[in-house]
Protein backbone atom coordinates (compact mmCIF):
# COMPACT_ATOMS: atom_id res chain seq x y z
CA UNK A 1 0.00 0.00 0.00
CA UNK A 2 1.92 3.11 -0.86
CA UNK A 3 1.47 6.53 0.26
CA UNK A 4 0.70 9.09 -2.14
CA UNK A 5 -0.38 12.17 -0.49
CA UNK A 6 1.23 14.43 -2.79
CA UNK A 7 -0.95 12.76 -5.75
CA UNK A 8 -3.20 15.70 -6.68
CA UNK A 9 -0.77 18.93 -5.68
CA UNK A 10 -0.48 20.50 -9.46
CA UNK A 11 -4.07 19.68 -9.91
CA UNK A 12 -5.89 21.03 -6.58
CA UNK A 13 -5.60 24.91 -8.20
CA UNK A 14 -8.42 23.81 -11.18
CA UNK A 15 -10.08 21.28 -9.61
CA UNK A 16 -10.82 23.83 -6.88
CA UNK A 17 -11.52 26.15 -9.46
CA UNK A 18 -14.25 23.46 -11.02
CA UNK A 19 -16.29 22.87 -8.64
CA UNK A 20 -16.42 26.11 -7.01
CA UNK A 21 -17.66 27.46 -10.69
CA UNK A 22 -20.02 24.69 -10.76
CA UNK A 23 -21.59 24.79 -7.29
CA UNK A 24 -22.01 28.37 -7.77
CA UNK A 25 -23.63 28.13 -11.01
CA UNK A 26 -26.22 25.71 -10.12
CA UNK A 27 -27.03 27.54 -6.93
CA UNK A 28 -27.22 31.18 -9.24
CA UNK A 29 -29.83 29.15 -10.84
CA UNK A 30 -34.06 30.09 -10.53
CA UNK A 31 -37.07 27.36 -9.93
CA UNK A 32 -37.63 27.21 -13.96
CA UNK A 33 -34.32 26.66 -15.20
CA UNK A 34 -32.30 23.40 -16.58
CA UNK A 35 -30.48 22.50 -13.12
CA UNK A 36 -32.14 24.06 -10.37
CA UNK A 37 -31.47 21.97 -6.95
CA UNK A 38 -34.52 21.24 -6.00
CA UNK A 39 -33.76 19.92 -2.43
CA UNK A 40 -33.85 22.77 -0.01
CA UNK A 41 -32.05 21.28 2.25
CA UNK A 42 -28.84 20.74 0.12
CA UNK A 43 -29.05 24.14 -1.40
CA UNK A 44 -28.37 25.40 2.30
CA UNK A 45 -25.79 22.09 3.15
CA UNK A 46 -23.94 23.28 -0.23
CA UNK A 47 -23.99 27.34 0.81
CA UNK A 48 -22.76 26.43 3.84
CA UNK A 49 -19.49 24.19 2.65
CA UNK A 50 -19.09 25.50 -0.62
CA UNK A 51 -15.55 25.95 -0.41
CA UNK A 52 -14.75 22.24 0.97
CA UNK A 53 -16.32 20.00 -1.80
CA UNK A 54 -13.44 20.21 -4.11
CA UNK A 55 -10.24 20.19 -2.47
CA UNK A 56 -10.84 19.59 1.04
CA UNK A 57 -8.48 16.99 2.66
CA UNK A 58 -9.85 13.42 4.02
CA UNK A 59 -10.09 15.34 7.10
CA UNK A 60 -12.72 17.45 5.98
CA UNK A 61 -14.54 15.11 3.55
CA UNK A 62 -15.52 13.37 7.63
CA UNK A 63 -16.70 15.88 8.78
CA UNK A 64 -19.04 16.63 5.79
CA UNK A 65 -20.22 13.34 6.08
CA UNK A 66 -21.17 13.66 9.71
CA UNK A 67 -22.89 17.14 8.60
CA UNK A 68 -24.57 15.73 6.23
CA UNK A 69 -25.66 13.15 8.44
CA UNK A 70 -26.90 15.43 10.93
CA UNK A 71 -29.18 17.31 8.09
CA UNK A 72 -30.53 13.94 7.14
CA UNK A 73 -31.30 13.08 10.02
CA UNK A 74 -33.90 16.01 10.31
CA UNK A 75 -35.77 15.35 7.00
CA UNK A 76 -38.80 12.83 6.18
CA UNK A 77 -37.93 9.87 4.08
CA UNK A 78 -38.95 11.69 0.63
CA UNK A 79 -37.10 14.82 1.50
CA UNK A 80 -33.61 12.37 2.06
CA UNK A 81 -34.80 10.72 -1.19
CA UNK A 82 -34.40 13.82 -2.77
CA UNK A 83 -31.06 15.48 -0.96
CA UNK A 84 -29.37 12.08 -2.66
CA UNK A 85 -30.30 12.04 -6.04
CA UNK A 86 -30.42 15.91 -6.21
CA UNK A 87 -26.84 15.38 -4.70
CA UNK A 88 -25.69 12.87 -8.06
CA UNK A 89 -27.09 15.54 -10.36
CA UNK A 90 -25.11 18.58 -8.27
CA UNK A 91 -21.79 16.39 -8.18
CA UNK A 92 -22.38 14.68 -11.88
CA UNK A 93 -19.80 12.10 -11.67
CA UNK A 94 -20.58 10.17 -15.74
CA UNK A 95 -20.58 13.70 -16.74
CA UNK A 96 -16.94 14.41 -15.44
CA UNK A 97 -15.84 11.16 -16.51
CA UNK A 98 -17.95 11.53 -20.34
CA UNK A 99 -16.18 14.88 -21.12
CA UNK A 100 -12.66 15.36 -22.45
CA UNK A 101 -9.85 17.54 -22.77
CA UNK A 102 -9.57 20.53 -22.96
CA UNK A 103 -12.32 20.53 -20.63
CA UNK A 104 -11.51 19.72 -16.73
CA UNK A 105 -12.50 16.51 -16.79
CA UNK A 106 -11.12 12.66 -15.23
CA UNK A 107 -8.60 12.78 -17.92
CA UNK A 108 -7.04 16.14 -17.34
CA UNK A 109 -7.19 14.94 -13.61
CA UNK A 110 -5.43 12.05 -13.72
CA UNK A 111 -2.85 13.38 -16.76
CA UNK A 112 -1.73 15.13 -13.68
CA UNK A 113 -1.32 12.82 -11.17
CA UNK A 114 2.01 12.46 -9.65
CA UNK A 115 1.99 8.41 -9.99
CA UNK A 116 1.49 5.91 -12.52
CA UNK A 117 0.94 2.83 -10.16
CA UNK A 118 -1.92 1.46 -8.50
CA UNK A 119 -1.21 2.26 -4.82
CA UNK A 120 -3.69 -0.47 -3.44
CA UNK A 121 -1.26 -3.03 -4.63
CA UNK A 122 1.65 -1.39 -6.35
CA UNK A 123 1.22 -4.84 -9.44
CA UNK A 124 -0.44 -2.37 -12.11
CA UNK A 125 0.14 0.67 -13.88
CA UNK A 126 -2.11 3.94 -13.18
CA UNK A 127 -1.09 5.92 -16.00
CA UNK A 128 -2.89 7.83 -18.80
CA UNK A 129 -3.31 8.45 -22.41
CA UNK A 130 -5.21 10.96 -24.41
CA UNK A 131 -5.09 9.88 -28.37
CA UNK A 132 -6.86 11.81 -30.71
CA UNK A 133 -9.15 8.89 -30.84
CA UNK A 134 -8.58 6.56 -28.48
CA UNK A 135 -7.63 7.34 -24.79
CA UNK A 136 -6.91 5.59 -21.18
CA UNK A 137 -6.70 6.05 -17.68
CA UNK A 138 -6.43 4.14 -14.54
CA UNK A 139 -10.39 4.25 -12.61
CA UNK A 140 -10.85 6.36 -9.91
CA UNK A 141 -11.81 5.01 -7.12
CA UNK A 142 -14.08 6.49 -4.68
CA UNK A 143 -12.50 5.52 -1.04
CA UNK A 144 -16.33 7.14 0.38
CA UNK A 145 -18.26 5.35 -1.97
CA UNK A 146 -20.01 7.70 -4.45
CA UNK A 147 -23.51 5.10 -3.89
CA UNK A 148 -23.43 6.32 -0.20
CA UNK A 149 -22.42 9.78 -0.43
CA UNK A 150 -23.24 11.51 -3.77
CA UNK A 151 -21.90 14.79 -2.26
CA UNK A 152 -17.87 13.15 -2.16
CA UNK A 153 -18.56 12.08 -5.66
CA UNK A 154 -16.37 14.50 -7.01
CA UNK A 155 -13.92 15.50 -4.10
CA UNK A 156 -10.44 15.20 -4.76
CA UNK A 157 -9.52 13.65 -1.88
CA UNK A 158 -12.07 10.95 -2.23
CA UNK A 159 -10.31 9.95 -5.85
CA UNK A 160 -7.49 7.70 -6.13
CA UNK A 161 -5.60 6.76 -9.13
CA UNK A 162 -6.19 2.74 -9.48
CA UNK A 163 -6.17 -0.26 -11.25
CA UNK A 164 -9.34 -1.64 -11.63
CA UNK A 165 -8.74 -4.79 -10.23
CA UNK A 166 -8.11 -3.60 -7.16
CA UNK A 167 -11.09 -0.88 -7.17
CA UNK A 168 -14.23 -2.91 -8.84
CA UNK A 169 -13.08 -6.57 -8.61
CA UNK A 170 -11.51 -6.13 -4.55
CA UNK A 171 -13.03 -2.78 -3.59
CA UNK A 172 -16.28 -2.91 -4.72
CA UNK A 173 -18.89 -0.78 -2.93
CA UNK A 174 -17.11 -1.54 0.56
CA UNK A 175 -17.80 1.39 3.09
CA UNK A 176 -14.18 2.52 3.97
CA UNK A 177 -16.14 5.20 5.71
CA UNK A 178 -17.56 2.87 8.17
CA UNK A 179 -14.68 0.01 8.03
CA UNK A 180 -11.52 1.97 8.30
CA UNK A 181 -9.18 0.92 5.66
CA UNK A 182 -5.23 3.06 5.17
CA UNK A 183 -5.97 5.68 2.74
CA UNK A 184 -3.56 6.30 -0.16
CA UNK A 185 -3.93 9.88 0.38
CA UNK A 186 -4.02 10.34 3.30
CA UNK A 187 -1.84 7.47 5.67
CA UNK A 188 1.59 6.96 6.02
CA UNK A 189 2.74 3.64 4.60
CA UNK A 190 2.27 0.62 7.47
CA UNK A 191 2.55 -2.06 5.26
CA UNK A 192 5.73 -3.50 4.97
CA UNK A 193 7.31 -6.78 3.45
CA UNK A 194 9.41 -9.24 4.89
CA UNK A 195 11.26 -12.95 3.37
CA UNK A 196 10.64 -15.10 6.00
CA UNK A 197 11.03 -18.69 6.35
CA UNK A 198 7.68 -21.21 6.86
CA UNK A 199 10.33 -23.58 8.61
CA UNK A 200 11.67 -22.92 11.10
CA UNK A 201 14.61 -25.11 10.30
CA UNK A 202 15.87 -22.24 8.27
CA UNK A 203 16.73 -18.50 8.27
CA UNK A 204 15.65 -16.38 5.97
CA UNK A 205 19.05 -15.65 5.02
CA UNK A 206 19.63 -19.04 4.22
CA UNK A 207 17.05 -19.14 1.37
CA UNK A 208 19.51 -17.47 -0.76
CA UNK A 209 21.81 -19.84 -0.72
CA UNK A 210 19.81 -22.53 -2.31
CA UNK A 211 17.13 -22.10 -4.86
CA UNK A 212 14.96 -25.32 -3.77
CA UNK A 213 14.85 -24.11 -0.68
CA UNK A 214 14.01 -20.52 -1.29
CA UNK A 215 11.02 -22.14 -3.43
CA UNK A 216 9.54 -24.62 -1.22
CA UNK A 217 10.26 -22.49 2.30
CA UNK A 218 10.61 -18.92 1.38
CA UNK A 219 7.34 -16.56 1.36
CA UNK A 220 7.19 -12.84 1.09
CA UNK A 221 4.49 -11.14 3.49
CA UNK A 222 3.20 -8.15 4.41
CA UNK A 223 3.62 -7.55 8.01
CA UNK A 224 0.46 -7.16 10.17
CA UNK A 225 0.30 -3.98 11.71
CA UNK A 226 -2.89 -1.97 12.68
CA UNK A 227 -6.27 -2.55 11.88
CA UNK A 228 -6.81 -0.57 9.26
CA UNK A 229 -3.33 -1.87 7.47
CA UNK A 230 -4.34 -5.47 7.98
CA UNK A 231 -8.06 -5.01 6.87
CA UNK A 232 -6.24 -3.24 3.64
CA UNK A 233 -3.84 -6.38 3.65
CA UNK A 234 -7.32 -8.66 3.56
CA UNK A 235 -9.29 -6.64 1.24
CA UNK A 236 -6.69 -6.07 -1.41
CA UNK A 237 -5.21 -9.76 -1.26
CA UNK A 238 -2.17 -8.58 -0.51
CA UNK A 239 -0.30 -11.88 0.63
CA UNK A 240 -2.03 -13.41 -2.16
CA UNK A 241 -1.11 -11.93 -5.05
CA UNK A 242 2.63 -11.16 -4.03
CA UNK A 243 2.93 -15.18 -4.05
CA UNK A 244 3.52 -14.83 -7.61
CA UNK A 245 6.65 -12.62 -7.96
CA UNK A 246 8.27 -14.53 -6.04
CA UNK A 247 10.90 -15.70 -9.00
CA UNK A 248 11.42 -11.83 -9.21
CA UNK A 249 12.15 -10.87 -5.96
CA UNK A 250 14.75 -13.45 -5.53
CA UNK A 251 16.04 -12.32 -8.26
CA UNK A 252 16.33 -8.96 -6.76
CA UNK A 253 17.00 -9.84 -3.30
CA UNK A 254 20.32 -12.11 -5.39
CA UNK A 255 21.24 -9.10 -7.47
CA UNK A 256 21.10 -6.78 -4.41
CA UNK A 257 23.37 -9.03 -2.33
CA UNK A 258 25.79 -9.25 -4.48
CA UNK A 259 26.05 -6.02 -5.84
CA UNK A 260 29.18 -4.62 -3.41
CA UNK A 261 31.40 -1.71 -2.99
CA UNK A 262 34.03 -4.06 -5.13
CA UNK A 263 31.65 -5.39 -7.47
CA UNK A 264 30.99 -1.93 -8.43
CA UNK A 265 34.39 -0.93 -8.89
CA UNK A 266 35.05 -4.43 -10.93
CA UNK A 267 32.24 -3.30 -12.97
CA UNK A 268 33.85 0.32 -13.18
CA UNK A 269 37.12 -1.07 -14.56
CA UNK A 270 35.79 -3.34 -16.95
CA UNK A 271 33.61 -0.81 -18.87
CA UNK A 272 35.75 2.27 -18.16
CA UNK A 273 32.93 4.33 -16.58
CA UNK A 274 31.02 4.67 -13.38
CA UNK A 275 27.07 3.63 -13.39
CA UNK A 276 25.29 4.06 -9.99
CA UNK A 277 23.96 1.18 -7.98
CA UNK A 278 20.75 2.21 -9.34
CA UNK A 279 21.13 1.18 -12.92
CA UNK A 280 22.61 -2.12 -12.71
CA UNK A 281 19.44 -2.87 -10.24
CA UNK A 282 17.30 -1.38 -12.31
CA UNK A 283 15.47 -0.22 -9.38
CA UNK A 284 15.61 3.41 -8.35
CA UNK A 285 14.82 3.17 -4.15
CA UNK A 286 14.01 7.28 -4.28
CA UNK A 287 11.29 6.23 -6.97
CA UNK A 288 9.98 3.40 -5.85
CA UNK A 289 6.52 4.80 -5.83
CA UNK A 290 6.24 4.93 -9.89
CA UNK A 291 8.01 1.32 -10.16
CA UNK A 292 5.62 -2.02 -10.42
CA UNK A 293 6.35 -3.74 -6.77
CA UNK A 294 8.61 -1.07 -5.87
CA UNK A 295 7.00 -1.00 -2.34
CA UNK A 296 8.11 -4.84 -1.82
CA UNK A 297 11.65 -4.06 -3.73
CA UNK A 298 12.18 -0.75 -1.72
CA UNK A 299 11.64 -3.76 1.85
CA UNK A 300 14.23 -5.78 0.23
CA UNK A 301 16.44 -3.02 -0.38
CA UNK A 302 16.27 -2.56 3.19
CA UNK A 303 16.79 -5.80 4.11
CA UNK A 304 19.34 -7.51 2.06
CA UNK A 305 22.23 -5.04 1.89
CA UNK A 306 25.13 -6.27 0.06
CA UNK A 307 27.86 -8.78 1.86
Amino acid sequence: MLSIKDAWNTAAVEHDEYMLGRIDRLLSLSAKQTGYIKSPALRSFLKENRTLFGTGNVSTLRSLVAKADAVLTTLTNRQRANFMSASKKVFDYKGFCDARPPSWCAYRLCQMSAYNICPYCNQAFAFTVVGTSNSFRPTLDHFFPKSKYPYLALSLFNLVPSCYVCNSNLKGDEDFFKIKHLHPLEDDEEIHFELISSSSEYESFELLRDERLFDRYGVVVPIRGSDAANRSISTFLLRERFFGNLPAIERFIKHRRTLTPDKLNEYRQILGYTRDEATYLQFDATEYKNELLGKIFLDMYRQFAPT
